[in-house]
This record gives C-alpha cells, structure tokens and sequence, in this order.
C-alpha cells in the first residue's frame, strides 16, 4: 500500500496544518484523482440534458396517446352517430304502433284485471305487487287486502275472523 492510501485522519488533519490546498489532500486521502470543476459542470450537463430528453421523449409519446384516444373517441361517436340516425325511423315506427293499437289493448286488459280484482280480494295481493312497475296503466287506487286478526282461543280453526267488509249477498 502507498502512503496516500493508508492514511489516516490524524495524517489528514496533519496535512491541512502542512499549507496544502484543500483538494490536494482530499485526493491524497482519497487516493484516486478528482474530478476538476470544468469536468463536474460538463457531467452534470450531460445529466440535464439526458433528463430533457427523457422528459421531451415521455411528453411527445402522452400527446401521441392522447391524439389516438382522441381520434378513437370520435370514430366511435361517429358510428354511434350513424346506428342512431339508422335505427330512428323503426323505433319511431315501433312507438307508433305500440301507442296505436298495444297500449289501448293494455289499458283495457289492465282494466278489466282491476274489475276482477274488486270482485275477488285475494287477487288483489297479487295485483298490488305490479302497481309501483306499470304505474301509468291503472286506473284505481288499490283495493284493500281483509288482514286477519289473531285467533281467539277456543275458536274454531276453520272460521279466521277478519276485519274486512262482509260481502253482500244477492
């Protein structure tokens, strides 16, 4: 080993009080040359300039993503464009006959489902469940379902008594 290399920091130290410049016992401490200012510069330098490059390289590759997003958006739009403007007058004409001849027969099947239902309470229940889905196709206001009171002890099972309307005999 040469002297430089196997110094130590009291021989370093004893070096600053010997009038050596500062870089000059640095690099007999370190034992490998350093770098000069003018060198430093030009590395960092190249660094910048490698990271410019990166960053300008890294922009132009996302406006080059955004463009074809852009461009596949506007294709898409464009065929949605040309399905709907294809697709409106058969929808139109499917409307048309729907409100012509379906809806009516609707109405009245509705209707006279409605009529039976005020007959027959217990198909009430199973009407009521279909309100709040086709609210624009009946006409009434729900028919009330009778709700059973509780068993009376000693009462027969067969006979529920209820709180509903007697039916009216003819």
């Amino acid at each position: 080993m040469n002297e430089s290399q196997s110094s130590s920091p009291s021989q370093f130290s004893d070096a600053t009080r010997s009038g050596q410049p500062a870089t000059q016992q640095l690099q007999d401490f370190v034992g490998e040359q350093l770098p000069t200012l003018a060198e430093l510069i030009g590395q960092l330098q190249r660094e910048v300039r490698t990271q410019r490059a990166l960053v300008v390289g890294m922009l132009l590759g996302l406006v080059v993503l955004s463009a074809s997003v852009n461009i596949m958006t506007a294709k898409q739009m464009r065929m949605a464009r040309e399905q709907l403007n294809a697709l409106r007058p058969q929808v139109l004409r499917m409307y048309g006959d729907f409100r012509q001849q379906r809806e009516p027969a609707l109405r009245s099947f509705v209707g006279q489902l409605e009529a039976f239902a005020e007959t027959n309470r217990n198909f009430a229940s199973v009407l009521d469940r279909f309100r709040p889905v086709l609210p624009n196709y009946f006409t009434g206001v729900s028919v009330p379902r009778p709700v059973l009171a509780p068993m009376q002890p000693g009462s027969p099972a067969s006979a529920p008594v209820t709180n509903s309307k007697p039916a009216i005999a003819p």
